[in-house]
């Protein structure tokens, strides 16, 4: 549920709180008197999507699949719910049906940075008892054909929904704005001073505390990943992207920041990165027409992101 606190910071409305299970900050120039409204909008699209999409609603149309798995029952959806699939299949595509909205269970076992070979082959076992073919998606509706299996959309849901809060500010008559959604943020023209939206990228050069911060005027931008709590296995450093074929961390990059037009957009090619291995991913990366920042298992950067 999207909650939290307004304060005025200078010529800003700032909203501080959460929505759709992650840290919500929300920064509107009142110089016209519209950041109220304008805010009191896009909290609106944020608060509409988690009611519609979070896992753990129980309103929500995936709760509502997840309820009925293994039992036939076909729950309908609409275009948008639809929409949203459709991404899902080309990010499948993309990485060699890597990408797959189920796995959080299997997700869930590696909570710890050091990963033993118990953990590993009960991740095997839970990988193998779930998967995406059991998801059946149909002109009636979606269907999930295991009781074993769970969809989750979330990390789907968040960037979409920060677009669509975007767009509703922009219609509230937004000039100047930030939103920042955790490992997502978008920003509407520059701060009522000029000066440009910033938003920080955790940097492993120097000192473990030191941020870059790259400029997100009129664009946005997703990170995928996290190369502080890498997953150790066998005595290799991986990331937390894992492959459902095997339940087995993915020996590919730690993480990746993308920036883009829309958030949706920048999401999509972060995600693929990070599922793809390595040497591929940096090689993909590298034919994009928009920015990036990535860490790799060596803790090595690259990218073509403008960092300060």
């Amino acid at each position: 549920m999207t909650a939290g606190n307004y304060k005025n910071v200078g010529n800003t409305l700032q909203f501080r709180g959460t929505a759709l299970g992650r840290p919500c900050h929300i920064v509107v120039d009142n110089s016209d008197g519209i950041a109220e409204a304008a805010i009191s909008a896009a909290l609106g699209e944020l608060h509409r999507l988690e009611v519609k999409f979070a896992a753990k609603h129980p309103k929500s149309i995936v709760y509502a699949v997840n309820q009925s798995a293994g039992s036939g029952q076909v729950i309908p959806i609409d275009a948008e719910t639809r929409s949203l699939f459709s991404l899902i299949a080309l990010i499948r595509d993309e990485t060699h049906q890597r990408f797959d909205p189920t796995l959080q269970m299997v997700s869930a076992l590696y909570g710890d940075t050091a990963v033993s070979e118990q953990t590993s082959e009960r991740a095997r076992q839970v990988a193998a008892a779930t998967g995406y073919s059991n998801i059946n998606v149909s002109s009636e509706g979606v269907a999930l054909a295991s009781p074993a299996t769970l969809l989750d959309l979330d990390s789907t849901v968040r960037p979409y929904a920060l677009d669509c809060a975007v767009r509703a500010l922009r219609a509230a008559g937004a000039v100047s704005a930030l939103l920042d959604l955790s490992r997502d943020a978008a920003a509407i023209g520059r701060q009522g001073d000029h000066s440009n939206w910033l938003h920080g990228i955790r940097f492993p050069k120097g000192r473990s505390s030191a941020v870059a911060r790259t400029k997100i005027n009129d664009a946005a931008l997703s990170m995928r990943g996290n190369y502080e709590r890498p997953l150790i296995l066998q005595n290799a450093r991986h990331g937390r992207a894992i492959d459902p074929d095997t339940g087995q961390p993915i020996d590919g990059l730690l993480s990746v920041a993308i920036r883009s037009e829309k958030v949706l957009d920048a999401y999509t090619a972060a995600t693929i990165a990070r599922l793809k291995s390595e040497a591929d991913a940096l090689e993909w990366l590298n034919t994009l027409d928009m920015p990036w920042f990535a860490i790799d298992c060596e803790l090595q950067c690259h990218g073509t992101m403008k960092l300060s």
